[in-house]
């Protein structure tokens, strides 16, 4: 690496508390593990180091590249993942300080979003709650992101016996995780204590998509040194309670912070970042900053005046015969619109992968589901939510008489079923589901196999079981050697990078959707087609029909809609 100004002072600053505006394609990665390669050939021990992700393929991309810069043995010493997969390794640890099963090797195990919706719906009728489970779902959710209980004592009262519930399976959903950590440092000061003083060093990924209990975390652990790294530019989840006023208000909440900017864009040609900037100059709650183009390319950004799907597959054919699939992706604002032009570019023939359908469509067989239910009662007979899954597909038993039996006997309702012991943990994952599908009378599905052999092999059941459930969007691409044109959403490819992005259905109401356009929240949706078009090496092409045209086409030209035509 041969850093920038801004990037020296970011690896060599000892500054207490340091945020590091990135912008997109400023080389953030190499600079975070720079800093963190000096902080160890300076003696700073590697399990002082945690490093907080937003996606497991980021964590894994940075403990690849430290591997090779201090050694696999150093890294492996330092904690980094995602916040919900070092939440979960906290409470495996800790959990039995409030009330978990976590001795002697026990396993929590963390539900399905499906498994949780059943139980909230059976939650519901038994306390004969005459309101909706989609008004349960938002107060779970401000709770989750926010940290705010509910304010209706009845739903309060839901949501107290779910968590109850949840408990006693000795298990969690994945939005109680970083919840259960708090409360865990609340009732065990000497868990808090513990993790205090063993992190001097945390830093912080996408600190723009940081919520308050998120936020939480980190600040309570008060840590002697926190890196945060973002950009204001990119913040896109406040849909699921993300708080830009965070990364806003990082040096007010931290005296004397140092803030280090990265503006050099190293990623997209120059066209781009110009448009980028004029595109997202429109946007009031911002950290100041402006792109530099840095890779002396010019490159391509277009509007093309046709967002047909077939269009858009005509267009790949024709125009884009010759580049390599790899480094082509579409992206569009909804998994319906990707549908469509799956559709069409099935019909041209082309090779094509749509981010998340073939996990979907793996994950969603029979066969899949009563494994994963029956290799968590392994791990855990107190999974009742298990066994109902497991049930329902397979087992088929008299449920009255399980819960009767369960009930006589203090056991769970696996254990009343009588079949305790399935397997090992250290048991081939693939033998395991063959051995499922015969217990099924169901033949094994290569697709499944494939999916096994691609994703966490050479570990444990277990570990597994976790991976799968703390698991985000990106998994499909992380597998190696795929030679397909990528389809995604917009929010699914940040952080990813194609040389060549075609972005469908820019226009009015689609991009920006008309929700945004309702609400009045566009600069959201501004800051999402930023990130869109930064994913851009070299050339970036927006298709818009005639008449229909995004304003942030407009906005990113400095031109009135009737001149984008005369422009394209």
């Amino acid at each position: 690496m041969n850093p920038t100004k801004a990037q020296q002072q970011a690896i060599n600053s000892d500054s207490p508390n340091i945020l590091m505006i990135a912008g997109a394609g400023s080389g953030k990665t190499a600079t975070l593990i720079a800093r963190i390669q000096r902080l160890v050939s300076e003696g700073v021990s590697p399990s002082s180091i945690l490093c907080l992700t937003f996606t497991r393929k980021a964590a894994n991309e940075l403990k690849e590249r430290l591997t090779k810069l201090i050694g696999a043995s150093a890294t492996k010493k330092i904690w980094a993942g995602t916040f919900h997969s070092i939440s979960y390794r906290i409470l495996s640890q800790w959990g039995s300080k409030i009330g978990y099963q976590t001795d002697s090797g026990k396993s929590i195990t963390v539900i399905t979003p499906e498994e949780s919706e059943d139980l909230l719906k059976e939650i519901i009728k038994a306390y004969k709650y005459d309101g909706t489970l989609k008004s349960i779902s938002e107060a779970r959710s401000v709770l989750a992101h926010d940290g705010t209980e509910p304010e209706d004592l009845n739903i309060k009262r839901i949501i107290g016996e779910y968590h109850a519930r949840l408990k006693e399976c000795n298990a969690v959903d994945f939005d109680l995780l970083l919840l259960e950590v708090q409360k865990l440092f609340k009732a065990c000061p000497a868990a808090l204590e513990f993790y205090q003083t063993k992190f001097d060093h945390i830093f912080v990924d996408e600190y723009q998509d940081t919520d308050q209990v998120q936020y939480n975390l980190h600040e309570i652990l008060k840590p002697k040194h926190l890196f945060c790294v973002g950009d204001s530019d990119q913040a896109i989840y406040g849909w699921r309670g993300a708080n830009i006023g965070i990364i806003l208000a990082f040096e007010e909440a931290h005296a004397g912070a140092e803030v280090i900017k990265l503006e050099e864009c190293f990623r997209c040609a120059d066209v781009i970042v110009g448009r980028a900037n004029a595109l997202i100059d429109h946007n009031e709650n911002r950290i100041e900053k402006t792109l530099i183009g840095a890779t002396g390319n010019e490159g391509v950004f277009e509007v093309a005046l046709d967002s047909s799907p077939e269009f858009v597959a005509e267009y790949l054919s024709e125009y884009l015969a010759f580049e390599d699939p790899k480094e082509i992706a579409v992206i569009a604002r909804t998994h319906r619109a990707l549908e469509a032009i799956e559709r069409a570019c099935v019909e041209k023939c082309l090779n094509v992968l749509r981010v998340g359908k073939a996990t979907a469509e793996i994950e969603a067989t029979e066969s899949f589901k009563f494994m994963r239910a029956y290799l968590r009662l392994a791990m855990n007979p107190r999974d009742n939510i298990a066994f109902l899954t497991a049930n329902k597909i397979g087992f088929r038993q008299n449920l009255k008489d399980i819960w009767q039996h369960a009930n006589n006997h203090g056991c769970s309702w696996y254990e009343a079923y009588g079949d305790t012991d399935p397997i090992t943990s250290e048991q081939d994952l693939i033998e395991f589901y063959e051995q499922t599908c015969a217990y099924l009378e169901m033949e094994p599905e290569e697709r499944v196999i494939e999916y096994l052999q691609t994703n966490w092999p050479g570990i444990t059941a277990d570990d597994w079981l976790a991976e799968y459930s703390l698991k985000d969007s990106q998994l499909e691409l992380e597998k190696k050697n795929f030679d397909k044109i990528t389809l995604l959403t917009a929010h699914a490819a940040k952080g990813l990078e194609w040389d060549n992005v075609l972005i469908a259905d820019f226009e009015e109401e689609k991009f920006p959707s008309k929700t945004a356009i309702r609400s009045g929240n566009l600069e959201e949706e501004r800051r999402l087609a930023y990130v869109s078009f930064t994913r851009a090496r070299k050339r970036l092409i927006l298709f818009s029909t005639h008449g229909k045209y995004s304003r942030f086409i407009s906005e990113a030209y400095n031109l009135d809609s009737q001149s984008i035509a005369q422009a394209a």
